[in-house]
């Protein structure tokens, strides 16, 4: 599509996946709770609240607005 090589896609997908995944896993590190399951668990409830806020929805519409942005420029 853009001349890549999908190789080179791939290996990139899969470094950002690590990336995220370690992110996550140091994250939950800062909630309370002895196993990873339960820290993740609150990890993920903590995210949903953040959905749900002001905060979230303000950053919702502005994905929203930056996908529309780049749909019109192609």
């Amino acid at each position: 599509m853009y001349g890549m090589d999908s190789t080179w896609v791939l290996e990139s997908i899969l470094m950002y996946e690590y990336f995220v995944a370690s992110t996550l896993a140091l994250l939950s590190d800062l909630f309370p709770g002895s196993w990873f399951d339960s820290r993740f668990g609150a990890l993920s409830s903590s995210y949903l609240r953040w959905c749900k806020s002001e905060w979230g929805k303000r950053a919702s519409e502005l994905y929203s607005q930056r996908k529309h942005f780049v749909e019109k420029q192609e």
